[in-house]
């Protein structure tokens, strides 16, 4: 029988609701797999950055994360070293090129410099807003120039709902081999060098570890989730997830993130047979 060796979740809409607690069973389950000796770990489209390792502190769980995937994969911390990897940041130039796509549109585009700790955006608006209260972020409203100064992890582009297929057109009329983008929730779009992503840096995770990908559960919602749950051993994806997500899953939760679905899913679906 298989044993899992180690889990990562995506947080907002996998986890937790976004700015939410997690559900009683999510948090009871995690709990269960890591005292058997499952490393439990974050992967995230928000930086590295202690306000998320905190999170294990704010959701009450009885241990802390043993690893986080950042910036969608562009990077790797794991709490053995102590050190985050930084993987493949977009160049100056195509952050310039993003900008000039950009230009004119009803968007935020966002940048993070140093964790939360430094927040390029091109606007201040209810989005930019809501981050700052719930992540307690130091933000700057900058000229793109600014934007452009320093290669970027990502750059983050948030729009109004009613432009979905405006902005999807837009990305479609310029594509360019120097970025993928990916939607990572409704409203928002983001920018990254092609070899970013989540299924990448869990696979470094793996090799660093000595562990095969097959020994990992991931769980996800959304499209940059897909690399992630088709690397791992068994990629699950939240009933209230994306449908390409839930297509590229091996499974789908019977209930959404609402309705506590990461804990009702390892209740019901992993033994404590199958954990380390």
């Amino acid at each position: 029988m298989r044993k899992w060796k180690a889990l990562f979740a995506d947080i907002d809409g996998t986890l937790a609701d976004k700015g939410e607690n997690l559900m009683p069973e999510t948090r009871n389950q995690l709990t269960r797999l890591h005292e058997a000796g499952v490393k439990i770990g974050l992967a995230t489209g928000r930086p590295m950055d202690p306000r998320i390792l905190d999170k294990a502190r704010q959701w009450d769980l009885p241990f802390e994360f043993d690893m986080v995937i950042g910036l969608n994969g562009g990077e790797l911390w794991t709490r053995d070293s102590g050190e985050t990897l930084k993987m493949h940041p977009l160049s100056t130039e195509s952050v310039h090129k993003v900008m000039d796509i950009l230009e004119g549109e009803d968007v935020n585009a966002i940048i993070f410099r140093k964790g939360y700790e430094d927040v390029l955006c091109t606007r201040i608006d209810e989005f930019i807003e809501g981050s700052m209260l719930r992540n307690c972020s130091h933000v700057r409203k900058v000229t793109r120039a600014v934007m452009e100064e320093e290669p970027a992890g990502k750059v983050e582009v948030q729009y109004p709902a009613h432009l979905q297929d405006h902005v999807m057109q837009l990305l479609a009329d310029h594509p360019d081999p120097a970025w993928i983008t990916v939607a990572t929730f409704p409203g928002a779009v983001e920018f990254m060098d092609p070899r970013v992503t989540k299924g990448n840096a869990l696979e470094l995770y793996a090799r660093n570890q000595g562990i095969d990908p097959a020994e990992i559960l991931a769980f996800g919602d959304m499209d940059n989730d897909i690399s992630m749950l088709q690397a791992a051993g068994r990629g699950i994806c939240l009933r209230n997830g994306s449908a390409p997500a839930k297509a590229a899953a091996d499974a789908v939760t019977e209930f959404s993130v609402l309705e506590d679905g990461v804990g009702r899913y390892l209740r019901d679906h992993i033994s404590d047979a199958e954990i380390a």
